[in-house]
């Protein structure tokens, strides 16, 4: 092999090496970016009757079932009842959904967007 040979070799190699490495360094400096957190914890309160108080601290709540009442502390991201005849006192919520029947929902403050479908469900201020 001639040395000009082996010198091209040596030096493509080196380039090879000097990108890999700098594409690292790059990679190291930049991270990807996180996503985003979830809004909180994700609870359920399902089966037939009851009462249960449930801390919602920005999460998640999924009433099911039947004739539960309800008492939700601090806000929920979404609370969400289907099923028939539950009683759920909230203190806010920035989403309430509803489906199911003869649902009572009663949140104490805010304004939250209120999906209701189903028959005589109540969704109020109080």
């Amino acid at each position: 092999m001639s040395n000009s040979l082996s010198t091209k070799i040596i030096a493509s190699v080196g380039l090879a090496l000097l990108g890999a490495a700098t594409t690292n360094a790059i990679a190291a400096a930049n991270p990807l970016p996180s996503p985003p957190p979830l809004a909180g914890p994700i609870n359920s309160v399902d089966g037939w009757g009851g009462d249960k108080t449930v801390a919602c601290d920005n999460g998640t709540l999924y009433v099911s079932g039947g004739n539960h009442v309800v008492t939700v502390t601090g806000n929920c991201d979404v609370l969400n009842v289907s099923g028939v005849g539950h009683k759920v006192t909230v203190d806010s919520a920035n989403s309430i959904m509803v489906s199911g029947n003869s649902n009572d929902i009663t949140y104490h403050s805010g304004t939250p967007a209120v999906n209701n479908t189903g028959n005589q469900n109540v969704v109020h201020q109080g």
